[in-house]
């Protein structure tokens, strides 16, 4: 029988923060900390992101850009905001999924992931780790704005993936 440690039977929220707003990162992070019990994982490029939050107890601090050295030439790490009309902003979503790799390779069972424009007003956790109960061949629900099946429009806002 193998023994699971208890941090592989736990989910974990994250968040990347990169070239945050300021206090939306904090204003996110404290709506997560006061709704859930869960760890919370921030992925991040440059320590000056970093919210004041991030020194919470329950707050794993996960440093992406010595996996992407690409991004030193961006504007990424240049501390500047990117909207996602822009060619950078498409880089940072990459990043996302080298987040939620990064977690589930540490042995959590369950990554959840928020946009810092993402309030959360109540728990989602145990609603949605019910909807994988439910349906055991799914592995991500991601956010969606799709009102058709020809023009899929899946927003990488909240995402969550075991």
């Amino acid at each position: 029988m193998d023994i699971v440690s208890p941090i592989q039977q736990k989910p974990i929220a994250c968040f990347l923060i990169i070239n945050p707003i300021p206090k939306l990162s904090d204003l996110a992070l404290l709506s997560v900390l006061r709704n859930t019990d869960v760890p919370i994982a921030i992925g991040y490029v440059n320590e000056s992101d970093l919210p004041n939050l991030a020194n919470d107890s329950r707050v794993l601090r996960v440093k992406l850009n010595h996996k992407h050295d690409q991004l030193s030439t961006s504007g990424i790490s240049k501390g500047i905001y990117q909207d996602f009309s822009q060619e950078n902003f498409y880089q940072l979503v990459q990043l996302k999924w080298t987040l939620f790799a990064e977690l589930l390779s540490m042995g959590y069972t369950t990554v959840f992931y928020s946009d810092v424009d993402v309030v959360w007003l109540q728990d989602p956790i145990g609603d949605i780790l019910n909807a994988f109960a439910q349906m055991p061949d799914v592995h991500w629900f991601i956010q969606s704005f799709t009102s058709s099946v020809n023009e899929p429009k899946l927003c990488m806002g909240f995402v969550t993936g075991k």
